[in-house]
C-alpha cells in the first residue's frame, strides 16, 4: 500500500451526488440489514450500535448490509460517535469490499477494508484491514470531528485505489498494490468495536456504483472490476454476475449489434464455445482453429493474432477450447492458453510468446503425467490464477487408454511445475483404497476438464472432477474410485486436500461435474454462510459449507439396481439432495412419451418397450438403459449463474432423455499390435525406425510438434498427397497405429503400454475391456425427442430456501412453433449472466439461434435476437469508455445451421445497427 502524494481537491461540500445513488437506510428501521439486535436498532432516524457497562461488545459486532456487494463505488453518509466511558475512547467503522466470516446471533462478524473513525479521533479517516493487515493508510494530518454531533464521510473506491473525506477535506488516496492480497468486491457493513460502553450512529447512507476508469485507480495492467469481464466466467467465483446496469430492464430493447468478428478463419462449420475475457478494453479469445486474437473490445478491430501452428492451415480446424487467461503482476502481463498438448505464455501486449516460459514460450503438458508416459492431453477450459500460479487441469479421452487427470499448478513466469494433486491416487495417498492396487498405472481420466473455481481471501481451489476411463464400463476399476466425480477442495498454494465430496461412486453413466461451482453466501439458522453450490448433469443443487464442506441441504444416501452386466460391480448407494427439487425431470415413463403426432407415439413406445427405465443409477445393460436426464444433462458444462444481491442461481437445463447399451467385443489378444500394424502397413516408406526416406517421406519422429492430434488421424483415415488412406483398417486399427508413431508403445489396439507384455492365453489386459458402449439421444422418426416438452428449461432458485423463483422453457423449434407448437424448450449449451441491471442473459439454444434477455425477477422475456448461427457459449458483458456490451461466441457446429462461427457484440442503440 502506498499513500499517494496529490490528493483530489474538490471539496466535499460542493460535489454533487448522482441521481443514480440509492439509500441504504429507510430512517424507520433496519430492512436490508442483518446483525445481533443486541447492539443495533434505530433511534431517532439513525441507525444507532450502542454497547454499554451492563451489556459489554466483547468482541467487535458487525450491522451488513444485504444489498449485494459493491465493486466501484461512492458511499457517503453522516455519522456522530459518543465515548460513553471514562476513558473518552470510542471506536467504530464502515466496512466495504468485505466479506462475513460468521453470523451466529450473537457474533456478527466481517473481514475486509474498513473506513476507520473513533473518538478522541486519532483514526478517523484512516484505511483498515479488519482481521487482515492492520493499518494500510494514515492521513498525514488528523482530521478534525465535532465529538456528539454529526460529521461526513465520503468513501470512493475505484479499482485499486481508495479515497477518503472527513467533513469535505480528504484524508488519503492510496492505491493498495499488494495484488495478491487486495480484493476487488465484497458487502458492506458497519461496526460497533469491543471495550467500554459507547454510542456510534449512521444516517443518510447514500450508495452510487462506479465504473473503474481505464487506467485510473488500478495497478497497470490489472483488471478493473465490474467493468472488464477479467477471468472465465466472469470472475474467480465462478457466478458469472456482473454489477453493471447501464444495460437494464427498462432499455434492453434497445440493444443492436455493436460489431461483429469473424472467428472461422475459413472453416465454414466448427464450435465456437468460447467464454471470451476482457481487460482494460482489449478481449481476448480464440478462434477455431485455436489462434489468439486481441480485438479492441468497443469496435471488434484485431490488436493482434497469435497463430500457435505458424501459417500453416490446420486440417479440419485446430480443436475445441473455451477461452484464455490472464495474469499480471502490474507490469507484465500475459495471456495463457492451451493448444492441444501445449500450453503457451503469450505477452499480453504483443501475443507473441514469452520466451521465458518453459521451452520457448510454451510447456508440453503430456511430461511428468505417469512414469514412462506420454499420452495424449490438452486443455479445453481455460486456468486459473491465484498469485503466481496457474491452475490447470484436463481434457483427456473417456476411453482407456489416458493419462490421470491430474490437476496441476505451474509457475505463471517460468512455467516450472510447482504442485501435483493425484486425481487417482497413487500408494499412501488418501483415497488410493477405493481404487484396484495397481489401477493408478494404467486407468485413467477423473479429469478437471470443466474449470475450477477460487476463494481468493481463504486461499481455496474447487475442482470438480469427472468420471474414470472407461465411462460406462468399469470393470478394471472396482471400488468407489475417489477423486472421481467429486468436488476436490485444495489449497491453492500447495495443492494440499481439505475437503472433498464424490457426488457418483464408481460412474458408469457419464455423471462428470459439468461447471465450475458458485461460490455464493447464503443465510442459514439466522447467519450468513459462505457457501459453495454444485450444479449436476442430473439436475441436483449441492450446497455446502465453503470451508469444512458440511452440507447445507441435507444429502440422501439411496439404494439402486445393481449392474447385471458380467464384471460390473456397481456402487452399494448414491447420494442426492433433498432440497432444491431437481431442476430436470428424474425419471421417464411412458406417459411421458411424445404425443406430437400418433405415429411418433407409437414409435417411441415400441422403442421404450425395449429399454430399462429407473430412473437415477440404473446401470447400463446389453439390452439398453435410458439415462435421463441425458449424458448432457441437466446441467452442463455452461454452468449457473448467481445474482449475489439475491443468492438467486439461474441454471438452464436439457430434458433430453439418451440411451446406453454394452457391447461386448474380442480381446484385443487376438488382433496385431501398433507396431506391427505400423511396420506392416507404414515401414515401406517411413521407416521402421519412423525417421521417414527424404524426400519420399517425411519423418514421424516428434510429429505432434508439427501436426495437431486430430490431423493425424485423418492423415491416417483419409490419406495425404501420395499417402493412401488406411480406413479399411478399422476405428481400433487406426487408433493402435497412431498410438505407436506418437508413443512408440507396440501395443495391440485398446491395450497400454504398462500391460504389453505377453497374456496367458484367454486372459485380457486390465484395459481391455470386454464391453463397449453404444449411446445416442431418444428421438421420435422425426428427429425430435421421443418425450413431451419441455426439452429445455431455464430455472431461476433461491439458494437462500432451496426453493423455485420461476422455471420456464428456453428455446423453441421454429417449425413446430409455425405449427402451433410453441415454447416446447430445445437442447441448449452454454450458460447464462445475470446483471444488477436486473436482466439474465443466455443464448444456447441449438433449435433456434437466439439470444435472449430475461427479468431475473420474474422470468419475463424482455429481449430476443436471432444469432448468424447458434450461441453455443456463455456470454460476456464489460464497460469500455461508459459503454456497456454484451457479446457472444455463435458457432454452427452442434446446429448444423447458420453462419460460419464469429463472435457478437451488442450495445444499446448509438451507433449501432438493428439486430438481423
Amino acid at each position: 500500500m502506498r499513500l499517494q502524494s496529490s490528493l483530489l481537491l474538490v471539496p466535499f461540500a460542493v460535489a454533487h451526488l448522482s441521481a443514480q445513488s440509492a439509500e441504504l437506510f429507510n430512517g424507520k428501521d433496519l430492512a436490508g440489514w442483518e446483525g445481533d439486535p443486541a447492539f443495533w436498532s434505530v433511534q431517532g432516524g439513525a441507525i444507532t450500535g450502542r454497547s454499554t457497562a451492563a451489556r459489554p461488545a466483547t468482541s467487535n459486532t458487525f450491522l451488513v448490509w444485504k444489498g449485494g456487494v459493491v465493486e466501484n463505488f461512492e458511499l457517503r453518509l453522516k455519522f456522530r460517535i459518543m465515548a460513553d466511558n471514562a476513558r473518552g475512547w470510542a471506536n467504530s467503522g464502515v466496512q466495504y469490499r468485505s466479506r462475513l466470516v460468521d453470523s451466529a446471533p450473537s457474533h456478527w462478524v466481517v473481514a475486509g477494508y474498513q473506513a476507520d473513525l473513533d473518538l478522541p479521533g486519532d483514526y478517523v479517516g484512516t484505511l483498515y484491514e479488519e482481521r487482515g493487515r492492520g493499518i494500510l493508510a494514515k492521513p498525514a494530518a488528523r482530521a478534525s470531528i465535532k465529538p456528539g454531533e454529526w460529521n461526513e464521510y465520503a468513501i470512493v473506491v475505484e479499482g485499486n485505489r481508495h479515497r477518503f473525506y472527513v467533513n469535505g477535506k480528504p484524508t488519503i488516496d492510496a492505491v493498495d498494490g499488494d495484488a495478491a492480497r487486495a480484493t476487488t468486491s465484497g458487502m458492506v457493513a458497519l461496526q460497533l468495536h469491543a471495550g467500554p460502553a459507547m454510542t456510534v450512529q449512521f444516517k443518510d447512507l447514500r450508495l452510487r456504483r462506479l465504473p473503474a476508469p481505464p487506467g485510473g485507480g488500478t495497478a497497470p495492467g490489472s483488471a478493473a472490476p465490474g467493468v472488464d469481464w477479467p477471468v472465465y466466467g466472469g470472475g474467480p467465483a465462478s457466478i458469472r454476475y456482473s454489477s453493471l446496469t447501464q444495460i437494464n430492464r427498462e432499455n434492453v430493447k434497445n440493444l443492436r449489434v455493436a460489431w461483429t468478428f469473424d472467428a472461422s478463419d475459413g472453416v465454414e462449420t466448427s464450435e465456437l464455445e468460447v467464454n471470451p475475457i476482457v481487460v482494460g478494453g482489449v478481449l481476448y479469445a480464440t478462434t477455431v482453429s485455436l489462434h489468439v486474437v486481441a480485438l479492441n473490445a468497443a469496435t471488434g478491430e484485431q490488436v493482434w493474432r497469435f497463430d500457435p501452428f505458424g501459417g500453416r492451415k490446420v486440417r479440419g480446424g485446430g480443436g475445441r477450447t473455451r477461452g484464455v487467461t490472464y495474469w499480471s503482476d502490474g507490469r507484465d502481463e500475459r495471456i495463457f492458453v492451451g493448444v492441444h498438448q501445449f500450453l503457451y505464455a503469450l505477452d499480453a501486449k504483443t501475443g507473441r510468446p514469452v520466451a521465458t516460459f518453459g521451452n520457448g514460450g510454451r510447456i508440453d503438458m503430456r511430461d511428468g503425467l505417469r512414469p514412462g508416459e506420454r499420452l495424449m492431453v490438452s486443455l479445453g477450459t481455460p486456468g486459473i490464477v491465484y498469485k503466481d500460479l496457474l491452475i490447470v487441469g484436463s481434457r483427456t479421452a473417456e476411453n482407456l487408454p489416458t493419462p490421470p487427470g491430474d490437476v496441476r499448478a505451474y509457475d505463471v513466469r517460468t512455467g516450472a511445475l510447482r504442485w501435483t494433486f493425484h486425481t487417482i491416487p497413487r500408494p499412501g495417498e488418501f483415497g488410493y483404497e477405493t481404487w484396484p492396487t495397481d489401477a493408478w498405472q494404467y486407468t485413467g481420466a477423473a479429469n478437471n476438464w470443466t474449470g475450477m473455481s477460487l476463494d481468493e481471501q481463504r486461499g481455496l481451489v474447487f475442482v470438480p472432477t469427472g468420471s474414470a476411463a472407461d465411462d460406462y464400463y468399469g470393470a478394471n476399476r472396482v471400488g468407489a474410485n475417489l477423486f472421481a466425480n467429486s468436488l476436490v477442495v485444495l489449497k491453492a498454494e500447495t495443492g494440499e486436500r481439505v475437503w472433498h465430496f464424490q457426488f457418483v461412486r464408481h460412474d458408469v453413466w457419464d455423471r462428470d461435474l459439468p461447471a465450475p461451482p458458485n461460490l455464493v453466501t447464503v443465510r442459514r439458522n439466522g447467519r450468513m454462510v459462505d457457501a459453495v453450490a454444485q450444479v449436476t448433469k442430473s439436475g441436483h443443487v449441492f450446497l455446502f459449507e465453503r470451508e469444512t464442506g458440511g452440507p447445507l441441504f441435507p444429502i440422501a444416501y439411496r439404494q439402486y439396481p445393481k449392474s447385471d452386466v458380467p464384471g460390473e460391480i456397481t456402487a452399494d448407494s448414491q447420494p442426492l439432495p433433498l432440497v432444491p427439487e431437481p431442476f430436470s425431470r428424474q425419471r421417464l415413463t411412458e406417459e411421458m412419451l411424445t404425443d406430437r403426432t400418433p405415429a411418433a407415439r407409437q414409435a417411441a413406445l415400441e422403442r421404450f418397450r425395449t429399454l430399462k427405465s429407473g430412473g437415477q443409477f440404473v446401470p447400463g445393460s446389453l439390452q439398453g438403459t435410458i439415462v435421463f436426464p441425458g449424458l448432457d444433462g441437466g446441467a452442463e458444462w455452461g454452468g449457473a449463474a448467481v445474482d449475489p444481491e439475491t443468492s438467486v442461481l439461474y441454471v438452464n437445463a436439457n430434458e433430453m432423455p439418451w440411451t446406453v447399451a454394452l457391447v461386448e467385443r474380442a480381446p484385443a489378444a487376438a488382433a496385431a499390435s501398433g507396431k506391427d500394424l505400423f511396420i506392416r502397413e507404414c515401414a515401406g516408406c517411413h521407416g521402421v525406425d519412423l525417421k521417414g526416406v527424404r524426400p519420399i517421406a517425411p519423418s514421424l519422429v516428434d510429429l505432434t510438434g508439427r501436426l495437431t492430434t486430430p490431423e493425424i488421424r485423418a492423415v491416417l483415415t483419409e490419406g495425404s498427397g501420395t499417402m493412401p488412406g488406411f480406413a479399411r483398417l478399422g476405428g481400433d486399427a487406426l487408433a493402435a497405429i497412431q498410438r505407436y508413431v506418437l508413443t512408440g508403445e507396440p501395443s495391440r489396439p485398446d491395450v497400454g503400454a504398462q500391460h504389453a507384455a505377453p497374456l496367458p492365453a484367454g486372459a485380457r489386459s486390465p484395459i481391455d475391456q470386454q464391453y463397449r458402449v453404444q449411446y445416442g439421444r431418444f428421438l421420435d422418426p422425426d428427429g425430435y425427442p421421443a418425450i413431451k416438452p419441455p426439452w429445455g428449461t431455464l430455472s431461476a432458485i433461491d439458494l437462500h430456501t432451496g426453493t423455485y423463483v420461476w422455471k420456464i422453457p428456453l428455446g423453441e423449434y421454429r417449425d413446430l412453433a409455425a405449427q402451433g407448437m410453441s415454447g416446447t424448450g430445445c437442447e441448449n449449451y452454454g450458460g447464462p449472466v445475470v446483471t444488477a441491471g436486473g436482466l439474465v442473459f443466455i443464448a444456447a439454444t441449438n433449435c433456434d439461434g437466439a439470444f435472449r434477455a430475461f427479468d431475473k425477477t420474474t422470468g419475463a422475456l424482455l429481449w430476443e435476437a436471432t444469432l448468424p448461427s447458434a450461441g453455443n457459449a456463455t456470454p460476456a458483458t464489460y464497460e469500455v469508455n461508459e459503454r456497456q456490451f454484451v457479446v457472444i461466441a455463435t458457432s454452427n457446429g452442434k446446429s448444423r445451421t447458420g453462419a460460419s462461427p464469429r463472435y457478437v457484440a451488442f450495445a444499446l442503440d448509438g451507433g449501432g445497427s438493428p439486430v438481423r
